[in-house]
């Protein structure tokens, strides 16, 4: 898909099991975006650091079958629209 628009790839996070309300891990994903280091809570990213003009044109992600279940044919649960919406915005 980037070859195709012209634009450069990087794959920043992935965190097995963790999704929008629930999660087979230790939190849910929304917990991960702000750090520097994922998986360590004590290391925020500093925005402000962050050089102007390096903000992404896209970001594709993968989440929701952690919470619904796609796979097994489960129902997503009650409150995930209104969760999986606040987190996108």
């Amino acid at each position: 898909l980037a070859t195709n628009l012209g634009a450069d790839v990087a794959a920043d996070l992935a965190v097995s099991g963790s999704g929008v309300l629930s999660d087979y891990g230790d939190e849910p994903f929304a917990a991960y975006l702000d750090r520097a280091l994922p998986f360590d809570s004590a290391a925020p990213w500093d925005y402000a650091a962050t050089p102007a003009g390096t903000a992404p044109d896209a970001v594709i992600m993968l989440i929701g079958p952690n919470d619904c279940g796609m796979l097994r044919g489960e129902q997503c649960p009650p409150g995930y629209v209104a969760n999986y919406t606040d987190f996108t915005e």
